[in-house]
């Protein structure tokens, strides 16, 4: 493996509920992710501004024109009907955002209230990134957003790598194992690693998508939790083979 390896790992969705907020705490506290992306439109995002307050991470803003799941869901912060579908909420797909088509004019003042929900409640927010990767669906607001994010200060690098997954590995679900499979056969660079710790508590076992089995999401991000604090990793991690890095920390990598 390549000792030019830099790897920011990065703990999304806190604001979802209290199992992902506890389970991003832990992924920080006892493991290796050194960025933690928060939901400001999440149902659980004061209990996150409660639990994760003083930790060492960099914080970002999560920024977000979807809801994902059947349960739980939620909708936009500025209440504009153009970013809500037939529920009175965000869409859940990036297919279903991509149908509704909202202008600029709707998005920016949305992302501007969740941005200040975030500031509002004591988060020192240094980047941006997207829930579900939503402007992959709406590719004409990316100069916008782009423009957004250095109005305010926020790093925004959409454009970074997500870890490769080694064909052995793929269709595998997220363990220890496969994460270091990953970095061993990654060549030399900028990666990310994303993921969505949390615990098998009774919220995530409310969490599913439509058609989906209760429990199902509380397991695979049981999973995702002890990748990222799993001692073998951590030992990995803590050698001379890779860099792992927050988000604020790039520009003093390169």
């Amino acid at each position: 493996m390549h000792a030019a390896i830099k790897l920011i790992t990065r703990a999304d969705d806190a604001g979802l509920n209290a199992g992902t907020n506890e389970g991003v705490r832990l992924a920080v506290a006892r493991g290796v992710a050194r960025n933690a992306s928060i939901l400001a439109a999440g149902p659980a995002v004061e209990d996150a501004a409660q639990r994760l307050r003083g930790l060492d991470v960099c914080f970002g803003f999560h920024g977000c024109l979807t809801s994902e799941w059947a349960s739980p869901g939620w909708g936009p912060l500025t209440r504009d009907r153009r970013l809500m579908d037939e529920r009175g909420l965000f869409p859940v797909s990036g297919a279903a955002l991509q149908a509704l088509n909202p202008p600029a004019d709707a998005v920016l003042p949305e992302m501007a209230a969740q941005l200040a929900r975030l500031r509002e409640l004591g988060f020192p927010v240094r980047y941006m990134d997207e829930h579900m990767y939503f402007s992959f669906s709406l590719p004409a607001l990316r100069p916008a957003l782009e423009e957004f994010a250095r109005r305010e200060g926020l790093i925004y690098r959409m454009e970074i790598p997500c870890l490769p997954v080694p064909d052995s590995e793929k269709g595998k679900p997220a363990s220890p194992a496969r994460f270091l499979s990953s970095l061993q056969l990654a060549p030399p660079g900028l990666w990310l690693e994303i993921n969505h710790p949390a615990m098998d508590w009774p919220d995530m076992h409310a969490v599913h998508l439509d058609g989906q089995s209760t429990g199902v999401v509380a397991a695979e991000r049981r999973e995702q939790l002890r990748q990222f604090t799993d001692p073998t990793v951590i030992t990995f991690l803590a050698g001379d083979s890779v860099r792992v890095l927050r988000y604020d920390e790039l520009e003093s990598s390169t």
